[in-house]
């Protein structure tokens, strides 16, 4: 009888732990993580497969285990586990936050770092993660896009085709990143004190 072929590459835990680290903010794990494993990894990664992933998280957190890192939630301003937002227990806290007013910085850094991780000829190898990257993109506000492009569009190398990631990306997400970066970070700081006096569990998963 033929045998399912082998997992290849690390655990399914490992890689999501790694993809987060690459982009250092909560992500969505069916429209935000699972687009970015398989445009890193080249695997399918199927929806279950994550949903059993956080579950036996729990599992392992409620059982007593220790282990270095945890696979966690992102934090609502009430405190409560936003299970639509996966992170990292060695974040800072308000790293996890998820303010409703901070919606579209996140994006903005999110994107930032999708360019980081895009692989070279996203143009020409379209992949999950790329899909990613045009879907966020955008959300950038157009006038901000074509300031841009008039800037460079001159230049004997410009192509948008291939440019548009660089400009999206490694520009006008960075610059606007920055124009809002400080108001931001004071804004979920709040929230992060008042999460850092509550037990383990609810640090990490929210209140219940």
């Amino acid at each position: 009888m033929d045998q399912p072929a082998a997992a290849t590459g690390p655990p399914l835990r490992q890689r999501v732990l790694a993809a987060l680290n690459d982009v250092y903010t909560p992500l969505a794990p069916h429209e935000e993580l699972r687009p970015l494993l398989e445009g890193l990894h080249s695997e399918p990664v199927s929806a279950a497969a994550l949903d059993d992933l956080m579950a036996e998280e729990l599992r392992a957190f409620d059982a007593g285990v220790e282990r270095p890192v945890w696979l966690c939630l992102g934090i609502l301003p009430d405190l409560h586990g936003d299970s639509g937002a996966w992170a990292r227990s060695d974040w800072r806290p308000w790293v996890r936050v998820m303010h409703p007013d901070s919606r579209l910085v996140r994006e903005y850094w999110l994107l930032r770092q999708l360019w980081r991780v895009l692989p070279s000829a996203a143009e020409v190898h379209p992949s999950p993660l790329t899909e990613l990257f045009v879907r966020k993109a955008k959300l950038l506000p157009a006038k901000e896009v074509e300031r841009v492009r008039r800037r460079v569009r001159h230049d004997p190398d410009y192509d948008w085709a291939r440019d548009r990631f660089w400009i999206c990306g490694n520009i006008v997400a960075e610059d606007l990143f920055d124009r809002y970066a400080k108001e931001d970070s004071l804004r979920c700081e709040q929230v992060a004190d008042a999460l850092v006096q509550l037990d383990r569990r609810a640090q990490l998963f929210g209140v219940t």
